[in-house]
């Protein structure tokens, strides 16, 4: 049957009228009652889809704080910036045992730092690591080396021939010489060396004129002098001290042995002589000379009287009045030479610029415009071969973010030219270069670029050796002007003080110039003569027969040193204080929190004097009431504690009780020479 619509006008009118009613829009009760019955169905939803992403999140940040808490845990454990290994508890706790013969108790991991430019031969004589940088110099031993410190002028010679290795054999091919020097406290300090010595007379402190060592390998392995044969180390003591001798630190028993040295006149001698620490004190803050006589010298560098009299008087006088400024480093040590000067000084900040579109050429540019001789290679580039490049890493010379410090330019002929950068860490890198004019640069002529180079170069070079010279000229001449007040001054004493008095010493050298000490030739050479005169009519009178006061004789001699043994060596008085005996307390020593300090090594330091000793026994202090010494700690784990002079001058000692000292952690700031010198302002 075929469907069709069944008209009902009642039932369409009916449904019209009820469908009229219907509101079109859900009242708000039936959107609660849907949104009731649907969220427990959205809830399990939504945990089914996100239930993966929310667990690899938490274990992600399981894994970073765990790698926070390790690191954190590790940098707390580390006994100053330069560690990088940790040693395991059980090694270090054994090897105190040996060292101190007690039971080092102790539940804290031991921690070492370790420098990469020291043999692994080397011996430490403390728990902290020696600090004090050094040199190493590679070397054929069949031709020998002579070496020289460009900082000291020190140097080393070791014949041909001349090594052995542990066995008796003799040495041949490449060895390494490893070369550092100690002269100063901080240098001291940072080098955790004892300086006490002892022999059947009793123990003595060290006053040191200066120490060196020199060590000798071949692939890591320590190497000897042959029996019968010596090397030679030509030393200057860092001040002349009454009655010095040698000694020999021995690595095996880490005690100090005297050497009975030709060169001290001690070759006969048995035991060492002792000075009184009146005497220790005097050598180290008074002036060379007999009873402060200064020394009758010119300056090597300008042997005419009359020359460096009157370029000094007119020095002093532009010094005092400002015209001119005194540099840090004279003040510091004015008897460096231009060269050493130079080594220490010279210092640009020089990039490597590459051409922006030409990735093979490039120009050197110094951002401190030092070397002003860069300025004749404007409109000039390089370019250079990578198989020639040698003294460092070509990752170094590529990256366009790394600075040097020096650049040297030697030009070989035409376009050719060797260029030598340094990055002030003693690296370098050397490598071949042609030179070449930019697109705008019509008129390019290598060698006329290069002869203004030379030229600028030599200018620089020029005038900084002129104004050392003045500058030399001015503390020579400065003697001979100089009421007998100062003259018991150090030269660096001296300095300081004319720096503190620039009025007075302005109108001294505003005489002499008005005098004409600064122009006349014939003035200038009599008031030498005078002086010389003057100098040696005191000294005739102060040593009646005539003959020169042994003292002031030795004054700035180098001793040419015969050793048979590498190792560490030492210029040093040895003494003791106050009546010839050092009297001690108990003491213990804790940190602010309380915390009990296990000392390996104590040592005190009398600024105003310059003394500087370790002492024989950790668990006694040197009591001195009233004397403002500083006293350093190093503990069982090589951290570092400072208790401050002003404290100590004011600590009652009572030899029947133990004395008890809080001192402050000063480990992180004590990690080089200069960072003990910072601290202690010495």
């Amino acid at each position: 049957m075929e469907n069709t619509n069944t008209p009902n006008p009642d039932f369409e009118k009916y449904l019209k009228n009820n469908l009229q009613k219907v509101n079109k829009s859900p009242d708000d009760e039936l959107w609660g009652r849907i949104i009731h019955e649907q969220s427990r169905t959205n809830m399990r939803l939504k945990l089914k889809q996100y239930a993966w992403y929310a667990l690899g999140v938490l274990v992600t940040l399981a894994l970073v704080s765990g790698l926070w808490y390790d690191k954190l845990f590790d940098k707390n454990q580390k006994t100053g910036p330069e560690q990088e290994i940790q040693q395991p508890i059980q090694e270090r706790k054994s090897e105190m045992v040996d060292v101190l013969g007690i039971n080092a108790e102790n539940d804290e991991p031991q921690t070492t730092r370790k420098s990469a430019d020291i043999p692994a031969s080397a011996p430490n004589f403390s728990t902290r690591i020696n600090s004090v940088p050094g040199n190493t110099q590679s070397f054929q031993a069949e031709e020998g080396i002579s070496y020289e410190n460009p900082i000291t002028g020190t140097t080393v010679k070791i014949p041909a021939n001349s090594l052995m290795d542990t066995e008796g054999n003799a040495v041949y091919g490449e060895a390494e010489l490893y070369f550092r020097e100690y002269r100063s406290v901080a240098d001291y300090l940072a080098s955790g060396i004892p300086m006490h010595y002892t022999d059947d007379r009793g123990q003595y402190f060290f006053n040191s004129g200066g120490m060196f060592e020199v060590r000798v390998s071949q692939r890591g392995t320590p190497l000897s002098i042959k029996t019968g044969s010596d090397y030679t180390v030509n030393f200057s003591p860092t001040q002349n001290l009454k009655d010095a001798s040698l000694y020999f630190l021995d690595d095996q028993s880490k005690a100090w042995e005297f050497i009975p040295e030709a060169a001290f006149g001690q070759q006969n001698l048995t035991k060492p002589p002792v000075a009184s620490a009146m005497e220790v004190a005097l050598n180290n803050i008074a002036k060379r000379g007999a009873s402060c006589l200064p020394d009758l010298v010119t300056p090597v560098d300008n042997p005419n009287p009359a020359a460096f009299i009157k370029l000094g008087v007119q020095t002093g006088y532009d010094l005092a009045t400002g015209k001119i400024i005194m540099p840090t480093w004279f003040k510091k040590n004015p008897f460096l030479t231009d060269n050493q000067l130079l080594f220490r000084l010279e210092r640009g900040l020089i990039q490597i610029k590459w051409h922006k579109d030409q990735g093979r050429l490039f120009f050197p540019e110094d951002l401190n415009h030092y070397f002003t001789e860069l300025t004749a290679l404007k409109d000039c580039y390089f370019t250079f071969n990578a198989d020639s490049m040698g003294g460092a890493t070509n990752t170094k010379y590529a990256s366009k973010n790394d600075y040097w410090q020096r650049i040297i330019i030697s030009h070989e002929g035409g376009k050719d030219c060797f260029i030598t950068l340094f990055d002030g860490k003693e690296n370098q890198m050397q490598f071949h270069s042609v030179l070449k004019g930019s697109t705008e640069n019509e008129n390019f002529d290598p060698e006329a670029v290069m002869a203004e180079y030379n030229r600028l170069r030599n200018k620089r070079l020029q005038d900084f050796g002129a104004k050392n010279k003045a500058l030399r000229s001015f503390l020579f001449a400065a003697s001979i002007f100089k009421p007998e007040g100062e003259w018991c001054l150090s030269p660096q004493d001296w300095l300081e003080y004319f720096e503190q008095n620039h009025p007075m010493m302005a109108d001294r050298y505003d005489k002499l110039i008005t005098e004409g000490l600064a122009q006349n030739d014939e003035l200038a050479t009599k008031a030498w003569d005078d002086w010389q005169a003057k100098l040696l009519g005191l000294r005739f009178a102060r040593n009646q027969d005539g003959s020169m006061n042994k003292e002031f004789a030795s004054s700035s001699l180098r001793y040419s040193l015969r050793l048979s043994k590498f190792g560490t060596y030492n210029c040093d008085q040895i003494f003791r204080f106050g009546n010839g005996k050092n009297q001690y307390v108990l003491a213990t020593y804790k940190t602010p929190e309380g915390v009990t300090i296990n000392p390996f090594s104590v040592c005190l330091l009398e600024r105003s004097s310059r003394i500087f000793i370790t002492q024989p026994n950790v668990d006694k202090l040197f009591s001195a009431e009233g004397r403002r010494l500083d006293v350093i700690i190093t503990d069982l784990n090589g951290r570092q504690y400072h208790y401050p002079a002003e404290k100590y001058a004011s600590q009652p000692f009572d030899k029947n009780k133990s004395t008890v000292l809080t001192l402050d952690d000063v480990t992180e700031r004590t990690n080089s020479p200069r960072a003990w010198m910072e601290l202690l302002e010495i």
